[in-house]
């Protein structure tokens, strides 16, 4: 008489769970008691991606060649995805010569954890696992909810990801700059320009210029400016100025002055002065109209 589906599926959760905590003799007493090599938790997680995001390689190996579906998919990974997010080397390798997809996307339903595991792997930090998928052929450029790894890595300082990421062709955006600027990562805004980031590319809600403004990046806003960063570009009804008024960034506004940014001009609305005026900055204001603001 075959098992009843509830013993089935015990059987199943029980398999899920031997995976993820690497118990390898379990996993193979379960797979011979004909338990579900596929099974699904109520996240979507199968035995082999429990098993990769624990790096427990042995029993990766185990379910691999009992024929487990390397490209099963859970609400927001893959077998790949959970082995890179980990920065499990050694799972990541087993999956690759299984011909796991390099490329696989999770969008995570627009919660913001969607991934591949390339970006995954920048998430962590994982030099070693981001190089073994650059050499399977990985895609430096896809990125998932509007974020690529360059971005990520930019975002985070990771200067030697960001090298390996260019060096791989991933594109030096404006958005992979403006991530730097933002985070004070200067030595990749460095690496970002040189590998010809165009500091004015209008694809962005603001310039790099901006996020520096804002955070009161000074040596940041002087390299920007140094490679031609326009002082006085709109985007989003905001320009720097603006920016650095909003946070009271008393050394960013002289260094825009200094740039020549031009305190009278009205974007949005309003002026530099007038905002100062509405946060009641005193500092700001008097330094304003020093620069020539109108009261």
């Amino acid at each position: 008489m075959p098992p009843s589906p509830l013993i089935l599926r015990a059987r199943g959760a029980a398999l899920i769970r031997a995976a993820g905590d690497g118990r390898v003799d379990d996993v193979r007493v379960l797979l011979a008691a004909k338990a579900a090599l596929d099974a699904i938790d109520d996240h979507g997680v199968t035995p082999l991606i429990a098993a990769s995001s624990e790096g427990r390689v042995e029993v990766v190996q185990a379910l691999l060649a009992a024929g487990a579906r390397v490209n099963a998919r859970s609400y927001d990974s893959t077998p790949l995805i959970a082995a890179s997010r980990g920065g499990h080397l050694a799972v990541v390798e087993a999956l690759l010569a299984a011909r796991a997809d390099v490329n696989a996307r999770v969008d995570d339903r627009g919660r913001g954890g969607g991934a591949t595991p390339l970006l995954a792997a920048v998430d962590g930090g994982h030099l070693d696992v981001v190089r073994a998928l650059r050499a399977a052929r990985a895609d430096a450029n896809l990125g998932v909810e509007g974020r690529t790894p360059l971005q990520t890595a930019a975002g985070q300082g990771q200067l030697e990801l960001a090298k390996v990421l260019l060096a791989s062709g991933a594109r030096a955006t404006e958005l992979a700059l403006g991530r730097a600027a933002r985070a004070g990562n200067r030595e990749v805004v460095g690496l970002l320009l040189a590998a010809g980031a165009d500091v004015n590319d209008r694809g962005g809600q603001e310039t790099p210029l901006m996020a520096a403004s804002e955070e009161g990046h000074l040596a940041i806003i002087g390299d920007l400016l140094g490679a031609g960063a326009d002082v006085n570009a709109v985007r989003s009804g905001r320009t720097a100025m603006l920016q650095a008024v909003r946070r009271s960034q008393l050394e960013a506004i002289r260094a825009l002055v200094a740039a020549r940014a031009d305190v009278t001009a009205v974007t949005g609305g309003t002026t530099a002065l007038a905002l100062a005026k509405k946060l009641d900055h005193s500092e700001v204001i008097a330094l304003l109209v020093n620069a020539g603001a109108r009261r």
